[in-house]
């Protein structure tokens, strides 16, 4: 684990944030659901998007990266650098995506409206493109979205720092994973009203079929 950063640094991440929201000033917020997400919705999300990272088209020649998909479900990323990444199943992604999303909310009791506001920034990544979602990338792109959407909505910003311990990873990673995600979300952070209600309605639906 690396040493924590100093209170200089914490602060400038929190006033970039800010920084970016003051330039979208004129959308309009969701209003703030206070309920925490029970499991239920959080495995649901998890398969949402274990399936979505699993089933993405970037296994042509041109993708960049390649995803191939083995026989027993297992996955091979490709880099044009000549890297290989193995990755497990998609069954055991879910698993790891849960166990996130899990202790994210757990640990920093993470509202309902943050969530999904995090699924709404990995669908925004996919829209733009700038960034791939695949079996490697996804919960990188998870946690960095759930980083995000903590810091749009709180006062009091949790620290990346704090993320890092909870999940037991570096925390130059977790900060490496913040910046690819804003760069996936071409730092648009901002949610409006009608494109959340769209989502939320629509993983409402997906939920209880």
């Amino acid at each position: 684990m690396n040493s924590q950063p100093s209170a200089n640094s914490q602060e400038s991440d929190q006033t970039t944030i800010q920084d970016y929201l003051s330039t979208q000033n004129g959308i309009e917020q969701p209003q703030f659901d206070t309920a925490q997400p029970d499991d239920a919705f959080l495995a649901f999300v998890a398969t949402d998007l274990s399936i979505g990272a699993y089933n993405q088209p970037n296994t042509g020649a041109d993708a960049d990266p390649i995803t191939m998909i083995n026989f027993d479900g297992t996955a091979q990323i490709r880099f044009p650098d000549g890297r290989v990444i193995a990755e497990s199943s998609q069954n055991a992604k879910t698993n790891e995506i849960f166990g996130i999303l899990c202790t994210v909310r757990n640990s920093f009791e993470m509202r309902k409206t943050e969530i999904v506001q995090s699924m709404l920034f990995m669908r925004r990544i996919l829209s733009k493109g700038r960034v791939t979602i695949n079996p490697w990338s996804v919960s990188r792109l998870l946690i960095g979205s759930l980083i995000l959407s903590i810091k749009v909505n709180r006062d009091d910003v949790i620290y990346n720092s704090f993320v890092a311990q909870a999940l037991g990873v570096s925390y130059v990673r977790v900060n490496e994973w913040e910046i690819s995600t804003l760069k996936g979300l071409e730092y648009e952070v901002g949610v409006n009203i009608e494109e959340y209600t769209q989502l939320e309605q629509a993983l409402h639906s997906a939920l209880i079929q």
